[in-house]
């Protein structure tokens, strides 16, 4: 049991990590990152990493991704 905490705190870690890294600065309009996906899907950019909500979290990090790729495929 405690090996599945640990895992899914590492994972938890390292999700927010990644979309701190990729997140950008939204109160610079030329920035970026990906707080821009994210607003133009309705996602305001103080709610893009919520505190205590892995699901949200991930989500916001799936639609990130399918934008970028939907982006790639269509130009």
């Amino acid at each position: 049991m405690c090996f599945v905490l640990g895992a899914s705190h590492t994972l938890w870690n390292m999700a927010q990590n990644m979309l701190n890294s990729h997140l950008g600065n939204p109160s610079d309009t030329h920035d970026l990152g990906v707080w821009h996906y994210l607003q133009a899907m309705g996602v305001p950019p103080d709610k893009i990493i919520p505190k205590k909500d892995f699901t949200s979290m991930i989500y916001n990090i799936e639609k990130a991704h399918e934008a970028s790729i939907l982006y790639c495929i269509s130009s």
